[in-house]
């Protein structure tokens, strides 16, 4: 091999040795700089590492030097943000089990092995509810290539039976997909059905999507979807009829009112010390379920027949 090319190639082994076995805590010397490099089947002298460091570092690599060694301060991605992103891969009850663990051995790869010891502790998350459709990330992927190219999807949806086993609906589903949405720790697909108008489905529970010739549904009245917004209102992915709605909240509940309808929603103090709101809502069991959940402490105000159906399920729900 030409000198030329092995002293790129060299940088390269380099850059991978500093950022594979160093970091804040763990130096290496010079001369387990070259030692490492030896082992690659590199020659190199101290004087051309030394100038091979300083390329890298007029490059923009954080490369620095004390009394221990040389070591790379900062890469992509903090330790911090790593663990963050491990631990969202653990709670995401979208993301199979098999397949959290091959995205946190993926992302111990952004960092030095020692810390990726530190990743590997996330691993006890293992256990928990997950999903077990392994199709789930070629069915985002399907779902997004449909979403681009304005086209009809058509699939199959899972259901779970009392026998333990998960089998399929009868009869083949077509949707017309446009927003992907995180809820309630699940993925779900915002779409518009010929029968159902704006509906949603659960992507782990989709199978076998394909996407036909025919264009998307009604792409007018999606145009100016904000998700955001549209989360805010959809309790649990639980559809229902959208309703403004009169609630009151006692005052230590202020974090959940802010959790749920975000923080530029007007709460209005009272002289009893609690604060009423006015968000519109899809009414539906979940939304309801999420009142009752507060033991009291949350009241609908209004309007009567939302109330009127609230109290009705609480009978049910008694009897």
């Amino acid at each position: 091999m030409a000198k030329t090319e092995r002293t790129k190639e060299k940088l390269l082994y380099l850059m991978d040795i500093l950022r594979r076995e160093t970091d804040e805590e763990h130096h290496l010397q010079a001369k387990d700089l070259l030692s490492l490099l030896g082992q690659k089947g590199i020659a190199s002298e101290r004087k051309s590492l030394y100038r091979d460091i300083e390329l890298l570092q007029d490059q923009g690599w954080d490369i620095l030097h004390d009394s221990a060694g040389y070591y790379l301060a900062s890469d992509q991605f903090e330790l911090a943000e790593l663990k963050l992103l491990a631990d969202s891969i653990q709670c995401s009850r979208f993301i199979t089990e098999k397949k959290s663990m091959d995205l946190i051995r993926k992302l111990e790869t952004l960092t030095s092995r020692h810390r990726a010891q530190e990743l590997r502790r996330q691993l006890r998350l293992i256990g928990r509810p997950k999903a077990s459709n392994e199709q789930i990330f070629y069915n985002i992927d399907a779902i997004y290539a449909a979403i681009r190219q304005d086209r009809e999807i058509a699939f199959s949806y899972l259901e779970w039976h009392s026998d333990g086993t998960r089998r399929k609906k009868e009869g083949a589903y077509r949707a017309s997909p446009y927003e992907l949405c995180w809820d309630s720790e699940n993925y779900y697909l915002v779409a518009h059905t010929e029968k159902r108008g704006k509906t949603h489905f659960r992507v782990d529970r989709m199978a076998d999507i394909s996407l036909t010739d025919t264009p998307r549904q009604s792409p007018e009245a999606y145009r100016d979807l904000d998700m955001a917004e549209y989360s805010k209102r959809v309790f649990g992915m639980f559809g229902g009829t959208s309703t403004t709605v009169k609630l009151q909240f006692r005052e230590d509940l202020a974090d959940s009112a802010v959790d749920k309808f975000g923080s530029d929603i007007l709460m209005i103090p009272q002289p009893d010390g609690t604060f009423t709101l006015t968000v519109t809502v899809d009414v539906s069991p979940t939304f309801f379920s999420w009142v009752f959940s507060f033991a009291g402490r949350v009241k609908i105000l209004a309007p009567e027949r939302v109330l009127e159906q609230y109290r009705n399920m609480c009978r049910e729900a008694a009897e």
